[in-house]
């Protein structure tokens, strides 16, 4: 019954992986596939573009194509590329806007000549995500603006008005030539992830060029958009005054270390700044005001004079804090609740930070968080209210024009504002602010900081400690293999089973620490453009080497200590329990493979959790079963994949911990009735002293030892458990099964901070380096086993002596 019911759930889980829609693919050519899921159609040589077949077998019953993908280059000319792009989108769809991305790109060719730009009325993005940002002028990687010096060029960014360029996950090792940027014409220009730590340095920085050439670029881009940024510094290396000289709107989400005093001097159409809230108290405690005092340097317009400020209008400055924005960091699934609001970002000790605010500046500040129409205001911190309080007023005189003349002041009144201002004694607080220092210390943790430690110590653990404890690890157990292997311990009739069993379990582990040393190939810390993880390969070692095999070598390796528990429990005492000795006298090799075929039967669940990524750039390496699943709400067959995959991993991880903790305390309590028992006798016998009692009881202190460092490694992994069913807890939420808010916002700002993940991290480390633990625990314990080791390594007895 029990085979019959697995064979079921597995047709079951056969028939969701084969009609799963996310990763199928039509083959155009060779070189060329088309998504029909994602209607993306992928280039692998952009020679074949202008000879698609808009009516082949996989394009005559498309009417929209979602965009157009290009891998895996080493140098992109973009001779005509853009041409051939426009042609057959005309061929084959009548949307309103041309998708282009460029996947794992290694470089872009520029060449001479003037640009005839492509005009057209549909919208056109432009995506670089895992590349380099490199340029080639007459087959030389510029590095200098000297190159294109009195040049003009002709390259991707310049050949067509772009609405979107997008640079994602992509570095570049040496500094751009602003001159790059040359007649370029961009309506958003967004760069994600910028990076500048000591252990991860990611930039996009433009040469200090300040020849002829640079002032007739030519460039317009009017918004530049800057997402989960870490520690950068904004100056005039990262936003360019010729490149960003139309720049209109800028918006930053992330932490920032410096910024340029003068830097916004250069950007006179600048009128709009949009900044998230979750970074910016930090970001003014450590920069000040000052820098905003460049923005209409040359206006000095009383800020209650709201006729005056209706007249120049269009010369307001606006500075947008955001506190509900979600491209501050990852997030999954859903809105998430922001971390701060207002008053905790402006609280009344911050007052005198902002105290010489240049309103008189025609600098207006608002927040998304607060409905500057309406005339019931929530309770605000005077630190607020100082900064909103003037645009406040007016907004509502801009809502009283073509109104009566007395409509102004009656809602003014309705509103209670001069009220509320007047109760917090402006004049009084800055007084006082010559007597208390304007700036804290002690700031509370925002998520890019959580990010910031997250990705260093994920670094740490996934580049260092666990390659360094694998290897160690290695070593031991395949020493142990070959003296067991090359020692009569195998063959001896009284222990033949234990040390099998520690034979068995040192292959094994061999195994597992081997396999962790090649995580190192899909899973690359550093280098956000690594080409290797998202090859085909690189996706199969991850499902069958370490979800598969791995979840099957750790079942294994879990079981086989309990065997050894349960072995070592039968060798003390004069009448072992039953139960014990039956288990010893079983036959291992007959229960190993029974072992393994459990185990693999509980492990064929992760052979269905990932599919095979061909040509989807926005989904991970390789994808998730859910996403299909979630997105046709799917979530019967959600619950029952991720059910599986919590009931192996439960095993694996809680149920294994358990019975090992109550099987060491068996033998700790077994043990300790052994030496009292021959404490007496040495008694009897006048041999008793403090040695000879240290002496036996060390075997139960390395037994304690143990069980606390093993329980203390083990116990993590309920980390690793609560991140693998990410998407059973959503799910469970939201269905109402789970009414524990507080726990499910915090787990959702674990994954969003990527501090889940980190500390799955952190407990795959710490199994790994307790199988180096099990080791000194056997030779340690184990005198047999312990004389074998020293008999036969050299240098064991060179060091015994």
């Amino acid at each position: 019954m029990k085979t019959i019911i697995i064979l079921a759930i597995h047709h079951f889980l056969l028939k969701i992986y084969f009609q799963s829609k996310i990763n199928q693919y039509c083959k155009i050519d060779k070189y060329t596939i088309f998504s029909t899921y994602s209607k993306l159609i992928q280039f692998k040589n952009i020679k074949t573009i202008d000879s698609v077949d808009r009516h082949s077998d996989c394009l005559k019953n498309e009417n929209l194509i979602e965009g157009f993908c290009i891998v895996d280059q080493n140098i992109l000319q973009s001779e005509n590329l853009i041409k051939n792009i426009l042609n057959l989108s005309r061929k084959i769809e009548n949307d309103t806007k041309i998708k282009l991305v460029f996947i794992r790109v290694s470089g872009f060719v520029i060449e001479e000549g003037f640009s005839n730009k492509f005009q057209v009325l549909k919208k056109v993005y432009i995506g670089l995500k895992d590349s380099e940002l490199n340029f080639y002028f007459r087959n030389k990687l510029i590095k200098s603006c000297d190159q294109l010096n009195n040049v003009t060029i002709n390259h991707l960014f310049n050949s067509i008005n772009l609405n979107t360029l997008e640079i994602s996950k992509s570095i570049k090792l040496n500094r751009i030539c602003p001159l790059i940027f040359q007649n370029s014409k961009i309506n958003a220009f967004l760069i994600d992830r910028l990076v500048q730590t000591f252990y991860m340095w990611q930039y996009f920085k433009f040469d200090n060029y300040s020849g002829n050439s640079i002032l007739d670029l030519n460039s317009d881009i009017q918004l530049l958009i800057l997402i989960q940024v870490i520690k950068i510094k904004l100056d005039q290396n990262l936003i360019n005054p010729y490149v960003f000289k139309s720049l209109s709107e800028l918006r930053i989400f992330g932490e920032v270390l410096f910024v340029q005093k003068n830097l916004f001097l250069f950007f006179p159409y600048l009128k709009l700044f949009k900044f998230d809230g979750q970074n910016f108290r930090k970001f003014m405690h450590r920069i000040g005001i000052d820098w905003i005092k460049y923005f209409n340097r040359n206006i000095n317009l009383d800020p209650f004079n709201f006729s005056g400020i209706f007249s120049n209008y269009e010369t307001i400055v606006n500075f947008l804090i955001s506190f509900n924005s979600q491209e501050y960091a990852n997030y999954y699934y859903e809105d998430f609740e922001p971390l701060f609001n207002l008053n905790m970002t402006f609280p009344e000790q911050d007052f005198c930070i902002y105290k010489n605010f240049p309103f008189n500046q025609l600098i207006h500040i608002y927040f998304d968080s607060l409905d500057y129409d309406s005339l019931t205001l929530p309770n605000l911190s005077c630190t607020t209210l100082w900064l909103i309080y003037r645009t406040y007023m007016f907004n509502l005189y801009y809502n009283s024009l073509n109104k009566s003349k007395d409509y102004f002041e009656y809602l003014v009144n309705a509103s209670k504002i001069l009220n509320k201002v007047s109760g917090c004694q402006f004049e009084k607080r800055i007084n006082l602010c010559s007597l208390r220092p304007s700036k804290s210390s002690d700031l509370d943790v925002t998520v890019i900081n959580v990010i910031y430690y997250t990705n260093f110590f994920d670094g740490l653990i996934r580049f260092y400690l666990i390659p360094i404890s694998s290897f160690i690890g290695l070593i031991v157990y395949l020493t142990s293999v070959y003296v067991l292997k090359k020692s009569k311990a195998l063959k001896d009739k009284n222990q033949a089973n234990l040390f099998f069993y520690i034979f068995t379990i040192s292959i094994i582990n061999s195994l597992i620490c081997f396999s962790q040393l090649f995580r190192l190939i899909p899973e690359w810390p550093y280098g956000l453009s690594n080409k290797i993880m998202n090859q085909v390969f690189a996706q199969y070692l991850k499902i069958i080497l370490f979800d598969f095999s791995g979840c099957i070598l750790k079942f294994c390796s879990n079981f086989v200590y309990v065997v050894i528990s349960i072995i070592r429990c039968s060798y003390i005492g004069d009448k072992p329990e039953k139960f014990f000795v039956m288990t010893a006298k079983l036959n291992p090799k007959k229960l190993i493979a029974s072992v393994l075929i459990v185990g693999f039967t509980l492990s064929f669940i992760k052979l269905f959790n990932y599919e095979i990524n061909y040509i989807n750039p926005v989904y991970e390496y390789p994808t998730h079963i859910s996403f299909q699943l979630v997105k046709y709400q799917k979530y019967s067959m959600i619950f029952l994949i991720t059910a599986l995959n919590l009931l192996i991993e439960f095993i694996n991880g809680i149920a294994f911990l358990i019975v090992n903790l109550v099987l060491d305390l068996v033998l700790i309590f077994k043990l300790k009735k052994t030496i009292r028992k021959q404490a007496n006798t040495f008694s009897s016998q006048n041999l008793k002293n403090k040695r000879m009692r240290a002496v036996m009881m060390k075997p139960i202190w390395i037994i304690v030892i143990n069980v606390m460092l093993v329980f203390l490694l083990r116990t993590l992994e309920i980390c690793d458990i609560l991140y693998s069913n990410q998407r059973l807890i959503f799910i469970l939420y939201h269905n109402h099964f789970i009414n524990w808010a507080k726990f499910y916002y915090f787990f959702m700002f674990c994954i969003r901070t990527n501090l889940a993940r980190t500390l799955q991290i952190v407990s795959n480390f710490c199994f790994i380096f307790s199988l180096t633990v099990q080791f000194l625990l056997y030779s340690s314990f184990n005198n047999n086993f312990r004389t074998i080791l020293s008999d036969n390594l050299k240098f064991w007895k060179k060091l015994k002596k």
